[in-house]
């Protein structure tokens, strides 16, 4: 991303295209610095959300506007890193929708092994600013915004 804002990608040597600007529909936006929006275990800053760990199969609503985020609720789209703490060492996969849709049949994260902790930087579609996730086995869950689309 250059001073003015434009990201671009090369296509061909000395080629380049233009994936986002400031005049552009759709425009990413990068965070000075990743927002925590969510952590689900008690004493954990920000204090919003149930502070109880993930059920199995049990989705959650997330607001990533929470927490002076810098999202705004007009926003399309987020990318978040999703770290799961405490995990089971049992296979999981963990799906990350927008809220006030159906939860879509595609996964935003595998895991397996005994790390007990797993990420991935999925982006989302957002319903009012608000994302759903859901894990398939209980997990405390931490959510960070890198950044969102217009």
């Amino acid at each position: 991303m250059d001073s003015l804002g434009v990201l671009r990608a090369a296509v061909a040597y000395n080629t380049w295209k233009t994936l986002a600007s400031p005049s552009s529909a759709g425009a990413f936006t990068v965070l000075p610095a990743p927002a925590r929006v969510y952590d689900s275990r008690r004493g954990t800053q920000p204090d919003v959300g149930p502070k109880t760990r993930l059920s199995a199969g049990v989705a959650r609503v997330v607001d990533v506007t929470a927490n002076a985020s810098g999202v705004p609720a007009t926003a399309s789209a987020v990318l978040l890193t999703v770290l799961l703490v405490n995990a089971p060492t049992a296979n999981g996969n963990l799906t990350v929708w927008a809220d006030g849709v159906a939860r879509p049949a595609a996964n935003s994260m595998v895991w397996g092994g005994s790390a007990g902790r797993f990420t991935a930087t999925p982006t989302s579609a957002l319903g009012a600013g608000k994302v759903q996730v859901v894990a398939s086995h209980a997990t405390d869950i931490v959510i960070d915004v890198v950044g969102y689309y217009a």
